[in-house]
């Protein structure tokens, strides 16, 4: 087998088979041990004034690579809204909330917190809970 690196060439030992793995100089036919990594979303709950018909929340991530998106939030129960961020890697995230007209980031500062949840209401931030919605069972 034969490698690049854009600059220079590296020739190695050829390995038999239908799987060749390399690490470093050696050569191996067997397939490498990769542990999947565990993801770890957030999600984000937001009490939204009244007067708000959708919800956009917009965030960043501060992991490595840092990530920042924008997503609409849907409703969920007695006027809160919901987003899952699919993997902060369990960095700090920050996030601001608009129905697109008015802003709500916590006076510029936006609103911050880490874990597996945050919920927003009133100007305040609770990391790792969720609002008590009560489940209604059809009829």
């Amino acid at each position: 087998l034969v490698f690049t690196d854009g600059s220079k060439w590296s020739a190695v030992s050829y390995a038999t088979g239908s799987v060749a793995s390399v690490d470093g100089s050696s050569v191996s036919s067997k397939a490498p041990d990769c542990q999947a990594v565990e993801k770890k979303p957030m999600t984000v709950w937001y009490k939204a004034p009244s007067s708000w018909k959708t919800v956009k929340a917009s965030y960043r991530v501060y992991s490595s690579p840092e990530q920042a998106g924008s997503a609409a939030m849907s409703e969920a129960c007695d006027g809160w809204w919901k987003m899952t961020i699919d993997d902060t890697k369990g960095a700090r995230v920050k996030v601001a909330f608009t129905d697109g007209k008015s802003w709500d980031s916590n006076g510029n500062k936006s609103y911050w917190a880490s874990g597996s949840s945050m919920a927003v209401a009133g100007g305040q931030v609770i990391a790792g809970v969720m609002p008590n919605c009560a489940v209604a069972a059809k009829q």
